[in-house]
């Protein structure tokens, strides 16, 4: 059964493969992905993100996918929902507003974020510029992390050159290039990187820009509470309560805190 569908897709027998499977979340996945966040690991953004997927992700439209292949948009969209699952959804982001300097927080559920579904001939295309014809794709993880370490313009044109195929020998002027790059972003499923907004003091519109890897820095603070609590109460091993799924734990924890007289918030995909 499918859990999520791709904005973008992974080419097939038959067409683009979009369903998604996720791995059963349980505690030792959860655990597997506080590590990925850790300030002083040495992998690079796009490494971490194919480790994230490779925890989580089970298959692709039936079958298992390599998590650099799938396209940018894709990886963005897959890190976004899932840590929508693991929780908060709703995060409060804030700034300053550069109208009135006054301080704003707003809340922002991230399973509801608009999505640009991948372009017609999605994840590759064709185009003649200046006379040119030239083949080009979307990016995908392994683009990035073929990239990661460079100088922003070193590595923007070595993702150019990674993109783009001159059929045709020629060549290619900044305009040329600007309307590649154009097409190539008309092309890739896109997530939405930012929102719009109001100051709730002085009115004034605002842009937020959210980050859509939050789910790579969650705290390893929540899960071990979470393991200290349920072994406190039942003195369970570490292993044993790591072994739960997530919704089953969560469960355990809902009734420790209703017979301390508490009430836990629901979670976004969490079973009672």
């Amino acid at each position: 059964m499918s859990e999520l569908t791709l904005i973008g897709g992974v080419p097939g027998e038959g067409g683009l493969r979009q369903d998604v499977v996720l791995r059963p979340m349980t505690g030792r996945t959860e655990m597997a992905l506080v590590d990925l966040g850790d300030a002083a690991s040495n992998l690079s953004q796009p490494a971490r993100v194919s480790r994230f997927l490779a925890e989580t992700v089970e298959s692709v439209g039936g079958a298992p996918v390599d998590p650099g292949a799938l396209s940018v948009g894709d990886r963005q969209y897959l890190v976004r929902q899932i840590g929508a699952r693991l929780g908060p959804d709703t995060v409060w982001l804030g700034g300053t507003c550069q109208t009135c300097d006054g301080p704003f927080e707003v809340p922002v559920t991230q399973s509801d974020l608009p999505v640009k579904p991948a372009g017609p001939g999605y994840p590759q295309t064709r185009l003649s510029v200046e006379g040119t014809a030239c083949v080009l794709r979307s990016p995908t993880g392994a683009d990035q992390e073929a990239i990661a370490g460079l100088p922003p313009g070193a590595a923007a044109d070595a993702l150019f050159a990674l993109l783009v195929e001159q059929v045709e020998t020629g060549a290619l002027g900044v305009e040329a290039k600007q309307q590649l790059e154009a097409a190539i972003e008309d092309l890739s499923p896109e997530v939405a990187l930012e929102v719009a907004t109001s100051c709730p003091e002085c009115g004034a519109a605002l842009r937020i820009e959210i980050d859509p890897y939050l789910a790579l820095s969650r705290p390893s603070s929540d899960i071990l509470d979470e393991i200290h609590l349920i072994a406190s109460q039942y003195h369970w091993s570490e292993a044993e309560i790591l072994a739960l799924p997530r919704a089953r734990r969560q469960a355990y924890l809902a009734r420790i805190d209703r017979a301390r007289g508490m009430v836990r918030a629901p979670e976004f995909g969490a079973e009672g």
